[in-house]
């Protein structure tokens, strides 16, 4: 039977595993199933599951721990609640957790099935955004020049080394701020409407970087299909990779 994706069962409740893994098995997921959440953090750094499904109160420790654990070592595994006997509260901090889903028991079997598959394929986006968001820093890594990646705001969303040497920041205090005020002084050129005009009309973009030095910058749309998550790609106009 070809296998829909790897579910890791985590519940003290050594009933509720068996019949988890009974029905999801026959269902023709790769099901394994612990009873505590210091087994499951394991279980998961090893198997990488696609989906967890976890008990929000256990005797070890909170679900909520594992999840915010499972989290560090498996960043695109999805993780769904699922309890009989959890405040309000705890569903509030579970979604902020970004659990999937939240469940009461007793499980309705194809509701939980279908939970799954979409949990799955959220997954996947995730992963596909997290590995094309590798491979563009990769890329932006190997350009001498600087090279930024801003959305529709004027926010950026990355940068290389170069362009965070001529902000004056570390990449990771300059990413989310808007690129014309970044760093703590005006950088003259990298506002969201002048990026947004040079990018529709395929004309370079003069900066001025705070030290002074300045240079020309191509812009490319690189917008999702239709025009979502509109972003911008800046870099010199000499400077295409390779």
């Amino acid at each position: 039977m070809n296998r829909k994706g790897r579910i890791l069962i985590v519940d003290d409740e050594k009933s509720v595993c068996d019949l988890l893994s009974h029905e999801l098995g026959q269902a023709g997921y790769a099901v394994a199933a612990v009873t505590s959440g210091r087994e499951a953090i394991e279980r998961a750094r090893i198997e990488q599951p696609d989906v967890m499904l976890v008990d929000l109160i256990m005797e070890d420790m909170p679900g909520l721990a594992v999840m915010t654990a499972v989290a560090k070592v498996c960043p695109d595994t999805q993780c769904i609640v699922i309890t009989g006997h959890a405040p309000e509260s705890s569903a509030i901090a579970a979604t902020t957790l970004a659990a999937y889903a939240y469940l009461l028991k007793p499980v309705n079997i194809a509701l939980l099935d279908l939970t799954i598959r979409k949990a799955m394929e959220h997954a996947a986006v995730k992963k596909a955004r997290r590995q094309t968001g590798e491979a563009l820093r990769a890329l932006m890594q190997r350009i001498d020049g600087p090279v930024l990646l801003l959305d529709s705001a004027g926010r950026i969303v990355e940068l290389n080394a170069r362009a965070a040497a001529l902000l004056g920041a570390p990449r990771e205090k300059l990413l989310g701020e808007p690129a014309g005020v970044a760093g703590g002084a005006e950088v003259s050129g990298l506002g969201p409407a002048s990026v947004a005009e040079a990018a529709a009309a395929g004309c370079a973009l003069r900066v001025t970087w705070r030290d002074g030095s300045a240079g020309d910058m191509e812009v490319t749309d690189v917008s999702g299909p239709n025009g979502t998550s509109r972003q911008y790609l800046i870099r010199p106009v000499t400077e295409h990779g390779g």
